[in-house]
């Protein structure tokens, strides 16, 4: 088949999304696909820029005249964009109509929908209503949009870096935050319970971004290790060493969050606050909320662990976790296309 997929900031590790289409797209390949990615960079624009961005505008219309020339099956949207320009509505309708007389098929592969801002609520409501297929993330989607888009299915969100050879070593005394310093992270809450936790240096948090630290790179901080754009074996290798994880997602954590899906597959147990898809597992830590006392309790809750408890939560983590690979999520989505076209 000719997949293309329409994703932004595609290159290194800033953008998780686009991240996600890069690999998936090369797994497409390696599975003998015609696949490739047309990318937009946006990640450098500030939130107005973002607004007013036309990158993904671009983007969707060089599709459109792609497709009109050359034998297309698929084109999947890789959404959220990080921008949320409201005129992408134009070439997502445009691109749609063109794809009727093309026999290619237009897929929405969502990746959050209740985080995102008002207006990029309102463009996926778009793209739930023309669009062929739409994959979801989690199930309660699909009931909550059935009635915008009848063709959904469920495909997992999948850990995007290779767990270590060597054996997994709990160390209690080590944490680490995996992920990216935005307003989306009750990150400045964390520093604050982290020091209070630490006071006498006893243990680690390494930090693995690729955000801008450098307002909490200072000495102020205790025993915390700031790691720029690793590759993905230096993260894992991280993760692989430390026994817990701290995600303070705001609102909550579910399946979809690949900070959580790496964690647990390197073995870390998992702190933050979670939702209805992962709170029932035994292998979480699950907050109250991300005030100081809440949080401070919870840390301090992870030293009272014994480490036969302890053992079996990481064991518990990685098996759940060991599902979520790359080659899984494309099998997923390969196959619910194939039904889709024999319906």
């Amino acid at each position: 088949m000719k997949i293309i997929t329409i994703a932004s900031n595609v290159e290194g590790n800033i953008d998780g999304i686009g991240k996600h289409a890069r690999i998936l797209t090369e797994e497409y390949i390696r599975r003998g696909h015609d696949a490739f990615i047309i990318d937009g960079i946006t990640w450098n624009k500030s939130t107005i820029g973002k607004l007013f961005s036309l990158e993904m505008t671009k983007c969707i219309f060089k599709t459109s005249s792609i497709v009109t020339k050359d034998k297309t099956d698929l084109v999947i949207y890789e959404y959220p964009f990080a921008e949320f320009n409201p005129f992408i509505i134009l070439p997502i309708i445009w691109l749609y109509f063109v794809t009727r007389f093309t026999n290619t098929k237009i897929a929405l592969s969502m990746h959050e929908f209740d985080r995102v801002n008002f207006l990029r609520k309102c463009i996926i409501f778009i793209f739930l209503v023309f669009s062929d297929v739409v994959y979801v993330s989690e199930t309660k989607y699909i009931e909550r949009f059935k009635l915008f888009a009848n063709k959904m299915y469920h495909r997992t969100i999948p850990n995007h870096i290779v767990r270590p050879s060597f054996e997994k070593n709990i160390d209690k005394t080590k944490y680490t935050y995996f992920g990216l310093i935005n307003r989306a992270k009750a990150f400045q809450e964390m520093i604050d319970a982290w020091n209070e936790f630490n006071k006498e240096g006893k243990y680690q948090l390494d930090v693995i971004t690729c955000s801008d630290y450098s307002q909490w790179d200072n000495e102020q901080n205790k025993n915390i290790s700031f790691h720029f754009d690793l590759p993905g074996d230096e993260v894992a290798s991280i993760l692989y060493k430390s026994a817990f994880t701290l995600i303070p997602v705001i609102p909550n954590i579910g399946l979809n969050n690949s900070s959580f899906m790496s964690g647990i597959q390197c073995g870390c147990v998992p702190i933050g606050i979670f939702n209805e898809t992962v709170l029932h597992n035994n292998f979480i830590i699950n907050q109250i909320d991300y005030s100081l006392d809440n949080y401070l309790s919870v840390l301090e809750s992870t030293q009272e662990l014994d480490d036969m408890t302890l053992k079996t939560m990481s064991d518990d983590a990685m098996k759940f976790g060991s599902p979520y690979t790359v080659e899984n999520t494309v099998s997923m989505m390969l196959s619910a296309f194939r039904n889709d076209q024999k319906q």
